[in-house]
């Protein structure tokens, strides 16, 4: 349905009785005057003030009801976009905050999914235009780095899903079988790190560092310490990732709080 069409429908439904009335009442009695009150004799001013009178006061009555609830309109349409803006944002924001510590694989797709929503509802003909006439250029250069911190959540979380895959290979492998305890250690730790709620870095370091100083006190096999050296670079590299993805979320609260902010004081 075009937009014409349902404007015209929405007219007929909450303005067409009181146009009609109003502008019918107001022209008619305005117009005769205009054209045959000064043919009227000097003994009838009274009515013909009481005559200019009706016309003009309906007239007025319905351009100031006209005007005022075309204000209130824009200024409620304002106000529904403007929060739904910040609404989207704000789920955007939630699903950056889910993420840890688990980095489920759905729940990052879902981060790419809203991105490519928003900025194609943001880039379309209407969504152009509400962008350009309910926000200020501050508060476009906002939303913009809100989307911006949320792309490096998404991007960093990506990254970190393929270091997990090379730790994951090296967790099934017969190499994990063979190795002593404390690489055993390092896998459970990682493990714990990535899936649950009980794991943190720190212990993922701790064994780390351990199994960093037997490799280079040369307790290892040559064909165990191989493996050993990869492990270890990919589990530093989920860790440092780690690290990017919750300084990108904060970094997200930080920008969309600002623009709430901002919203919520123009409201």
């Amino acid at each position: 349905m075009s937009t014409r069409i349902k404007m015209f429908r929405s007219w007929i439904r909450n303005w067409f009785l009181i146009d009609i009335l109003a502008l019918g009442t107001g022209a008619t009695s305005t117009a005769p005057y205009i054209f045959f009150a000064d043919q009227l004799p000097d003994t009838y001013t009274s009515f013909k003030d009481i005559w200019s009178n009706l016309g003009t006061e309906i007239l007025g009555v319905w351009i100031s009801v006209r005007v005022i609830d075309a204000l209130i309109r824009a200024r409620e349409e304002r106000h529904r976009v403007r929060n739904n803006i910040a609404g989207n944002l704000n789920f955007m924001m939630e699903i950056c905050q889910d993420i840890p510590p688990h980095f489920d694989s759905w729940r990052i797709n879902d981060i790419g999914n809203e991105l490519m929503w928003f900025n194609e509802k943001r880039t379309a003909t209407i969504g152009s235009k509400q962008m350009g006439k309910f926000f200020s250029s501050e508060e476009r250069a906002e939303i913009d780095e809100v989307l911006n911190r949320v792309t490096a959540v998404d991007t960093f979380a990506k990254q970190m899903q393929s270091i997990r895959v090379n730790v994951e290979r090296l967790s099934e492998s017969e190499f994990r079988w063979k190795s002593p305890a404390e690489i055993e250690e390092l896998f459970k730790a990682t493990r714990r790190f990535n899936h649950s709620d009980s794991g943190d870095d720190a212990e993922v370091s701790q064994w780390l560092a351990k199994v960093n100083r037997n490799l280079k006190l040369g307790n290892y096999t040559d064909d165990v310490a191989e493996n050993v050296t990869e492990l270890i670079d990919y589990v530093t590299q989920l860790v440092t990732q780690a690290a990017k993805v919750r300084e990108a979320i904060a970094d997200v609260e930080t920008s969309l709080a600002r623009l709430r902010r901002s919203i919520s004081t123009d409201d």
